[in-house]
């Protein structure tokens, strides 16, 4: 029975595919992925495949064919990398490099900056 793969790219799927195959003697641990308090760390092997992945689009594409196909603990690693990513930076610097547009104006921007100042 085929399975449908709708907008998935070739590269994503061979990336499945290949974490796939590294981790098929893996338990399948039950439970335990939905305890948003627990700490995901993310192994060496999967750190280096999903490391290097310098597009974000790439990594976004990841993170939707791992929840698209339920595989959470891909899923989980792809957003903790993604997670990862956003340290030390800029809310504008993120925002540049994901390509996603600032919805304020400079104006909104300042007074929310005002508002929140106790926190930074």
């Amino acid at each position: 029975m085929p399975i449908p793969l709708p907008n998935m790219k070739g590269a994503t799927l061979k990336t499945v595919v290949e974490w796939l195959e590294h981790h098929k003697a893996d338990p399948v641990k039950e439970g335990e992925d939905d305890d948003i308090n627990t700490e995901v760390v993310v192994p060496d092997w999967d750190k280096s495949i999903l490391e290097p992945i310098n597009k974000t689009s790439v990594l976004l594409e990841l993170t939707v064919a791992a929840n698209y196909l339920d595989i959470k603990a891909l899923l989980n690693y792809t957003c903790k990398t993604i997670a990862n990513s956003f340290k030390g930076k800029t809310g504008e610097q993120i925002r540049e490099e994901w390509g996603v547009p600032n919805e304020f104006t400079p104006e909104e921007e300042a007074a929310i900056k005002k508002e929140n100042e106790w926190c930074e």
